[in-house]
């Protein structure tokens, strides 16, 4: 069964205000919507769960290295190309970024705004931002720095990739994101359609943080259905990628 945010909302100031005062009242559905949201982000920031699982178009174009992570992006799963020559599925390799540098230190180079056209244009002075600039004598050698990317590092909020490509290339990445805030009565997404029990529990363990007076039992109880909800999850979580690749028997007749 699927909750809307009205009706995970609902259900949570209803939980929070058993004999007590109206839930609006005690919670406010700003704060509710808030609570709500900070727990699901919570979670996912915590996994790699399939709730946060998303794929993206990246849309390479030549000698630019280094790409914007895609929307409410979390943690990478894969980057993924054709090759344009053989139609080969070619996996890029993660280097960290100081392994990378050393690598591919060109594609670092081409970074910088305006670094590529003054490369190949065969030098000349790139002002740098917050000041100064660096000097280019002449044209640098990006011969073994250009090609079809292997591996890619990860750098202030983008996707930097060695080599740098030489040509137009569509790429695929696999990844865990954030999902969008629930803002709207009717929003609904993964979470709320697969598991708004924990949500909900969670976010019932959550106000009492943000102090609204929940008493104690009723708080243990909170935070122990969370817990459940979240074990279950997570077992859920494993279970997904070895379940399916078990043999299935079959009775013999």
């Amino acid at each position: 069964m699927s909750k809307t945010l009205l009706q995970l909302r609902t259900s949570f100031q209803a939980w929070l205000s058993i004999d007590q005062e109206d839930g609006s009242e005690r919670c406010p559905d700003a704060i509710a919507n808030d609570i709500i949201n900070m727990v699901a982000r919570d979670y996912l920031r915590r996994r790699e769960s399939k709730l946060g699982e998303y794929s993206t178009v990246l849309n390479a174009v030549a000698n630019t290295p280094d790409y914007t992570y895609p929307e409410n992006f979390s943690k990478p799963r894969k980057i993924w190309y054709l090759d344009p020559t053989t139609s080969r599925v070619v996996y890029l390799e993660y280097l960290d970024k100081d392994t990378f540098d050393t690598k591919y230190p060109q594609s670092s180079l081409l970074t910088l705004d305006g670094a590529g056209a003054l490369i190949l244009a065969g030098g000349g002075a790139l002002e740098l931002e917050g000041g100064g600039e660096l000097m280019h004598s002449g044209l640098i050698d990006l011969t073994n720095s250009l090609g079809l990317p292997t591996h890619y590092t990860m750098w202030m909020g983008k996707f930097v990739l060695g080599k740098c490509p030489d040509r137009e290339l569509v790429m695929f990445v696999d990844h865990y994101r954030m999902l969008p805030d629930l803002a709207g009565d009717s929003d609904h997404n993964r979470f709320t359609d697969e598991a708004w029990e924990y949500l909900l529990f969670a976010s019932l363990t959550k106000a009492a943080i943000f102090g609204f007076d929940v008493e104690s039992e009723r708080l243990t109880f909170f935070a122990n259905e969370a817990k459940k909800f979240e074990v279950a999850m997570d077992l859920e979580d494993v279970r997904q990628h070895t379940v399916g690749g078990r043999s299935q028997s079959t009775e013999p007749g």
